[in-house]
Parts: structure tokens; C-alpha cells; sequence
């Protein structure tokens, strides 16, 4: 948990009130979909809650044939309203990944569920506590259940505090990327914040950046940002800038990458430059991600 007074005070764009630290996860580019209010997050009290459109213009929450795809916020902590107009066709809170299971089946989304963002507490990389803050992390084993709902070209995000960060976060979801095959598994190397002022939910996918706990104005925690790691079928695909600044050269997840130059102070929001994915990546599941 972030407790630091200092951050407490810090603006958080677009939504109101103190923000509650939460466990969080890895680096992607900054979301321009992100709306700002014009006066930079000031809010008053009888004011109405602004909307976020959250919706990254780079998925595609339609299938070949039209039909809507169903995309699940699901929290164990904080507190989120149900708001499709976010990007979020369903938000759902669970106990545990059994309750889970229990609350996508009765939402009758068996394989139907395009895109899943699992929202916990994370206290270590690679960690991502599904049961509760003082409870032990999640093994990917215990996961193997989400398989029924989740489409064969899903994406699963844990959006946990540093869950995507190091070795261990890439041991932690390459671990999940056997046991859902063919989904795209996502974590973060960054911390994140959560606003709940005056007793509001917040809308799904509203989740404020937070590396080395200093949080960013405006930049959210999205599987396309600076902070973000996707694995695929036992193997990293994507790397956080964060991570790419400190490999030898500067390379991408690309086996073949040559290197990259610098990209400037990743502690607040870097510029992620990786090969084209056009050059070196065939599968059609990544290449529709568009990573």
C-alpha cells in the first residue's frame, strides 16, 4: 500500500477526491485516450463525476462477424461501478479465483470473455493476492479454471503493483501463459493508485501509474503503456520500458533486436520504442493485440 501523505495530495486527472494506494504491476504507452478535465483535475463536491473513456483505440472489442466481445473488470479491492462506456462491458467483484469462476458463470460469459483485467493487491514481483492483502499469491495453477471463459485469443491482465516487474515477474506470467495457452497474459512494473473520494466508485480501467510510488497526472496503468510485460505461450513478447532501458543496448523482447537509444526518465512516462512487431511477429493472436 502507498501511504505516503505526499501522494495522497498529488491530482489525479479527470476524477475526484484521495486516492487509496493498491498494489500494482508493469510498463506501455501513455493512454491519449485519456480524458482530462480543463481544470486539471480540480473538482468540486457538488460537481458531477466526469466520465473516462478508457477504451484504447488499439482493441477491438468486435469479432470478426460483429458480434460484441465481452470485457471484465474484475476487483477484489477498491471500489468500481459498471460502466461499458469505459472500455469495461462487465465489472465484477470477487473473493477469491473460485469466486471468480463462479461470477463469470453466472454472468453466463463462457468463452466469451475477450479481455480480462484481474484487479489485487501486490506486495512483490510476480506476486498477485486474489485472496486478500495478507494473503498468500495466487498461484498460476489455481487460474487454470479461467480457460472456460476466457476467448482462445484473450488477454488476461493482472493490474497488481509491480505483479509484471523483474525475473520474477516474467517467471510469474509465462507460468500463467502455459496454463492458459494462447491467451496473452499482462502485468506491470509499476505501482498504482486508485481514487475513491467521498465514498465514489471509480470507473473500471481508472487506475493511476505510480513507478517507484511517485504517481504520474494522467497516466493510467494499460496493457499498451510503458509499464507493461505480456507474455505468450511460455515466452516474453513485450517488455516495460523500464526494464528495456536497463538490457544491454537498450533491446526489445525481439530475440533479433539490435538495440534502441535512450529513451529519457522512465520514473515518469517513457517513450517505449521496440522493433516493429511487423518484422518479427507472425502469430495472428499477438499481431491483432497489436502490442
Amino acid at each position: 500500500m502507498l501511504d505516503d501523505p505526499e501522494v495522497k495530495r498529488l491530482p489525479l486527472r479527470g476524477v475526484t477526491g484521495t486516492r487509496q494506494p493498491v498494489a500494482l504491476a508493469a510498463p506501455s504507452l501513455p493512454p491519449p485516450y485519456v480524458q482530462r478535465s480543463p481544470d486539471r483535475g480540480t473538482t468540486r463536491r457538488s460537481e458531477a463525476k466526469p466520465r473516462l473513456n478508457l477504451i484504447d483505440p488499439r482493441e477491438n472489442l468486435f469479432g470478426a462477424k460483429g458480434e460484441a466481445m465481452a470485457t471484465v473488470w474484475a476487483y477484489r479491492d477498491g471500489a468500481f461501478q459498471q460502466n461499458p462506456g469505459s472500455g469495461w462491458s462487465h465489472t465484477i467483484l470477487y473473493n477469491s479465483p473460485a469466486d471468480l469462476e463462479t461470477k463469470l458463470s453466472s454472468a453466463r460469459l463462457r468463452g466469451a470473455v475477450r479481455r480480462l483485467a484481474i484487479f489485487a493487491h501486490g506486495n512483490h514481483p510476480g506476486h498477485v493476492l486474489m485472496d486478500g492483502p495478507t494473503s498468500s499469491p495466487v498461484s498460476p495453477g489455481s487460474l487454470r479454471g479461467l480457460a472456460l471463459y476466457l476467448r482462445r485469443d484473450a488477454m488476461l491482465i493482472f493490474v497488481a503493483c509491480i505483479a509484471g516487474a523483474a525475473d520474477n515477474g516474467s517467471i510469474f506470467l509465462k507460468s500463467v501463459s502455459r496454463e492458459l495457452r494462447g491467451r496473452v497474459i499482462v502485468g506491470f512494473s509499476a505501482w498504482g493508485v486508485f481514487d475513491t473520494s467521498f465514498g465514489s466508485t471509480n470507473d473500471p480501467g481508472n487506475v493511476q501509474a505510480a513507478p517507484g510510488q511517485e504517481p504520474v497526472p494522467g497516466a493510467r496503468l494499460t496493457a499498451w503503456g510503458p509499464w507493461a510485460k505480456w507474455a505468450y505461450h511460455d515466452t516474453i513478447v513485450r517488455l516495460p520500458a523500464d526494464e528495456q532501458n536497463r538490457a544491454p543496448n537498450r533491446r526489445c523482447a525481439n530475440p533479433r533486436c539490435p538495440g534502441h537509444a535512450y529513451e529519457g526518465d522512465v520514473r515518469r512516462v517513457p517513450t517505449l520504442h521496440h522493433c516493429s512487431y511487423r518484422d518479427w511477429v507472425t502469430d495472428p493472436v499477438l499481431r491483432h493485440h497489436r502490442p
